[in-house]
């Protein structure tokens, strides 16, 4: 450390008087009113060095919101090229946790760097309020089921009012977070204006054919008593019973011809399945066309399975076969029947190439009520689609030993009964993958019900998306295969939800045929009327209210009728649009001139799991829309793990609450936390890892106060030529207008973490550690407007515009205050620094600046070796401060030793002396004494280190060869004499 950052010596921190010898008392100088060091009163005023972030924070915001610093902003890049980053809207139903806050800062990160680079940076937030987790919410305060809540109006009324209350809460959280945007006039899902859109995009797929009502098994989640879409389904580990079933032969036998053992015994096909609970909705038993089966003869019965599952099975069910008999393929057995082993019904064997061998027995359970597959192939062998499950997961009467019972409760009174009527051949269990409901975590089943789709197939709609796929760029570039995998065998999606709360789907029912109608023209009508009046005027007519926006939906749905020639009975129905299609919507409803946006949105960016929600329903909506993809380049982040990369979770006690870290740390240390992790993986976050990065702010900050402190006499009319810098200050000018550009080339590439790295380092490295160690001797103790402190004020200058300019994407806090702090000394003249841009500065002299810098970095690496060499001096207690050392250098090469020597005569706070932190140098030619410290790292060069034995400056500290020339200053050097005459 140079002694020159302490405190001056207490001798000289005022006047004393004191005898010369001769007993005549004489006055000795104050020194420290010449030195260029403020008080610490002084500093503090320019910038604290303590952060206080929780308390100075607060203060920041105040400060845009009162400048209008948004606003200015936009005003000030208008007609500049936008960059739209379409804002994926959370639910309104919550305070924001960790994964928001990650997912708002790194908007706010992209904006505010895109922002510097000269872009208009429109930001309209955005808020998803219908659906799901905010129905759940609402009836569970109001502690109802939804069949005891009386009309949809007075449940929406309530969801209204919550989405309502958490959008203010969450707006609040997020500006917390520095997030800069138009929160004033967000766009909002409940909105008229947007449900008319979304409306309107509706009745276009709707005309092109791509939207009917079916009749088939979706994932139904018993817990909401609603249809689910592939999106809203995870697979997660679950232990399920592992049982085989016989159903016993009818009609069999009739193809065997008596070649499979003993026709006597009585034969079943067995078949293998992993939900019991579907048994009693069997109507039919799949068989592959192509595979060869066989006949397992015990000294019992017969069982029909796979010929190559043979062996598997009777090991499983632990059978002691007499024979094995080899049976016909599998075609032969088509429309062959079985009993039901507990139901009076036929189970009819069929063929499918769904059936495989990877486990069971070859022979599948087909239930068209409880599978995709199964549904697939009981519609070609016209089988009914059969359910006999309500919509909160329990028997109906169909199944009367066991109605009311809920399904997943039903398997081991199954399994029993099975046991008790001989058809149970063996039960296990099993872990496997199942689907679940990604929010209630819990599993779902498949349930036929009357649905509405979009198909994925109707005017080839999954090889426009697919192709479309390729067309956009994808951050990383596995998100591109995520989607297409997700997408090339997706053939429809189940737009309908059973839900009170969201945007109706608009079809008119007929009770009296069952048929319904959806019509496009009735459709944009409808939107038309949503746009004043809002989609509640669909659940107000439904229950009867009269006012007169029921008044004009009535009317048109009379005419629409009449239009059409129907006469029927009619009402309205009650299913819901699907939540990400709202949200998906947001494309058409949003980035249009409403917002002052512009289709395609130029980023969409959200976490990795939107792969199947947001971006694969906008795209989905976008491209059936005839729109083209909704953006052009999509990126995602990963999701939070500990520092043992385990979840988090409340239960491990590794849960942090963002809003306590912002209270304890401050957003900027959440901000600094977020752009230091790479974020397109997994993300670590743990109390210890908050911890190391306030450290790591501490170090920025204390590279601000001393860049800040340094220019508090200097002002722009100071300001040194380029051409007049001194070598060192023009090198260390090079070095940042390189890393400056390094950071911006960074933050377009989306790599915040490079950002961190490359300031961090900057920061520790070569400013603290070399730099700023180097310029104190010239800051505090030359003269105050002398060439050599200008010049370095000239260059400090540059680098903390440049520096306050580059992080403040990162820590928009902390950078705020700290150019502020410039303002106030007339540095800058933006008034904010949202409000600066790059300057990047092109090479002058590329040859020349290259040979400079090559010099400089060598001598750098000099410096470290000198520096290495000391240390061992310095431990021993031969030498306190490096100023107290003589270096004597010894250089094989004099190549080596001109590059020192041309710099040994460079004024002072620029030459060897200055660069090395000592008061001696001396460079010599020939071979170096035994006990001089040869470097590794720097071959040829030799150094000895011994403790200089010149006079030394009580001003400057350096030992120098005369100090005293002036008799009224008999203490200090010629430099400092200098300097102290300069400021008399």
């Amino acid at each position: 450390m140079n002694p020159l950052s302490r405190k001056m010596p207490p001798r000289q921190a005022g006047s004393k008087d004191m005898s010369d010898g001769s007993g005549v008392e004489t006055h000795k100088p104050d020194y420290k009113k010449t030195l260029g060091l403020l008080s610490k009163e002084q500093a503090e005023a320019i910038f604290p060095q303590k952060a206080n972030l929780p308390q100075r924070e607060p203060e920041t915001l105040r400060f845009w919101d009162q400048n209008e610093i948004y606003r200015q902003l936009r005003k000030l890049r208008h007609g500049a090229p936008a960059f739209v980053l379409h804002d994926g809207p959370p639910y309104a139903n919550g305070r924001i946790h960790l994964g928001t806050a990650l997912n708002k800062i790194l908007k706010d990160i992209t904006l505010r760097s895109r922002a510097l680079d000269g872009w208009d940076v429109p930001f309209t937030p955005g808020w998803d309020c219908h659906g799901l987790p905010i129905e759940h919410k609402v009836m569970q305060e109001l502690r109802k089921e939804k069949s005891e809540i009386s009309g949809a109006l007075e449940l929406r009324k309530r969801c209204r009012e919550y989405a309502l209350e958490y959008i203010d809460i969450m707006t609040e959280d997020f500006k917390r977070l520095g997030v800069l945007g138009d929160w004033s006039d967000p766009y909002r899902t409940i909105d008229p204006s947007f449900e008319a859109h979304e409306l309107n995009l509706f009745s276009r797929l709707v005309e092109r054919g791509m939207v009917y009502r079916n009749l088939k098994p979706v994932y139904w989640c018993p817990g909401y008593e609603t249809a689910l879409a592939e999106a809203e389904v995870e697979y997660q580990e679950k232990t399920s019973p592992s049982i085989y079933v016989k159903f016993p032969s009818i009609d069999i036998d009739n193809i065997l011809n008596g070649k499979c053992g003993d026709s006597a015994k009585p034969l079943s096909v067995l078949i293998w399945t992993t939900t019991p609970w579907t048994i009693p909705a069997n109507l039919a038993i799949a068989l592959h066309p192509r595979y060869r089966y066989a006949i397992i003869e015990t000294a019992e019965e017969r069982l029909l399975v796979a010929q190559d599952l043979a062996g598997r099975v009777i090991q499983e069910a632990g059978l002691n076969p007499v024979a094995v008999h080899e049976a016909p393929l599998g075609a032969q057995f088509e429309k062959l029947h079985c009993r039901h082993p507990f139901v009076d019904r036929e189970s009819i064997l069929i063929l499918g190439e769904h059936v495989t061998l990877e486990a069971g027995s070859g022979c599948v359970h087909t239930a068209p009520g409880h599978g995709h597959d199964d549904y697939l192939i009981g519609m070609k062998y016209g089988l009914d689609v059969y359910s006999p499950v309500d919509s909160r997961g329990r028997f109906t009467a169909e199944v009367p030993e066991f109605a009311g019972m809920p399904v997943e409760k039903a398997n081991q009174p199954i399994i029993s009964l099975l046991r008790e009527k001989g058809a149970l051949l063996h039960e296990s269990s099993i872990v496997h993958s199942y689907p679940h409901d990604w929010r209630e975590k819990k599993p779902v089943i498949f349930r036929a019900t009357p649905q509405w789709f979009i198909s994925l197939e109707a005017h080839g709609l999954r090889d426009s998306l697919l192709h479309t796929i390729d067309q956009v760029q994808w951050i990383p570039k596995w998100g591109k295969d995520r989607m297409v995998a997700m997408l090339e065998n997706r053939v429809e999606w189940c737009i309908s939800r059973q839900r009170a709360w969201g945007v109706p789907i608009p079809a008119i029912y007929f009770p009296d045929t069952e048929n319904a109608l959806l019509d496009p023209a009735f459709i944009r009508g409808f939107a038309d009327i949503v746009a004043e009046k809002g989609v509640v005027v669909w659940f107000e007519l439904i229950e009867g209210v009269e006012n007169p926006g029921t008044e004009k939906l009535r009317s048109l749905i009379e005419h629409t009728l009449a239009t059409a020639g129907i006469t029927d009975r009619w009402e309205l129905g009650k299913d819901t649009l699907d939540v990400w299609f709202d949200s998906g919507s947001s494309h058409t409803a949003v980035l249009n001139e409403r917002y002052g946006l512009s289709y395609p949105a130029d980023l969409y960016l959200e976490g990795s799991d939107q792969h199947r929600g947001w971006f694969q329903s906008s795209l989905i909506t976008a491209v059936a829309g005839e729109l083209g993809a909704p953006y052009k380049a999509v990126l995602t982040h990963g999701f939070f793990v500990d520092e043992k990369g385990e979840k988090l979770s409340k239960t491990k006690g590794n849960y942090i609450e963002t809003r306590e870290a912002v209270d304890q740390y401050g957003a900027d240390i959440l901000r600094l936390w977020v752009s230091s992790e790479d974020f397109r993986g997994d993300i670590s976050v743990s109390t210890n890892i908050l911890k190391q990065r306030a450290e790591a702010y501490r170090r920025f900050r204390n590279t601000c106060r001393f860049l800040l402190t340094s220019l508090y006499d200097f002002g722009q009319e100071w300001i040194v030529p380029e051409d007049s810098l001194l070598d060192l200050d023009r090198y260390q000018l090079l070095q940042w207008r390189k890393l400056e550009k390094d950071i911006r080339s960074a933050y377009l590439d989306f790599e915040y973490h490079r950002v961190y790295h490359l300031a961090n380092s900057y920061c520790t490295v070569n400013l603290s550690a070399q730099f700023f160690d180097i310029l104190k001797d010239r800051l505090y103790t030359f003269a105050k407007r002398g060439l050599a402190r200008r010049s370095a004020q000239t260059v400090l200058l540059e680098i903390s515009r440049g520096l306050f300019r580059a992080l403040s994407p990162l820590t928009s806090f902390t950078s705020e205050e700290a150019w502020q702090a410039l303002h106030r000394l007339n540095l800058v003249q933006e008034e904010s620094v949202v409000l600066a841009a790059w300057d990047i500065k092109e090479a002058g002299q590329p040859a020349e600046e290259e040979n400079l810098v090559e010099t400089w970095n060598w001598l750098f690496a000099l410096r470290d070796q000198v520096n290495a060499a000391i240390e061992p001096h310095r431990k021993a207690g031969r030498i306190g401060q490096s100023l107290e050392a003589r270096i004597d250098l010894w250089f094989d090469s004099d190549d080596q030793r001109s590059r020192v020597e041309s710099i040994q005569g460079l004024p002072s706070g620029t030459d060897l002396n200055s660069l090395l932190i000592v008061s001696e140098v001396e460079c010599h030619s020939g071979k170096a004494p035994e006990e001089a410290h040869v470097s590794q790292d720097l071959p040829g060069v030799a150094i000895a280190v011994s403790r200089s034995d010149l006079a030394k400056c009580v001003r400057c500290w350096r030992y120098v060869r005369q100090v005293g020339t002036d008799s009224a200053h008999p203490e200090i050097c010629d430099r400092c004499l200098e300097a102290v005459k300069a400021s008399e």
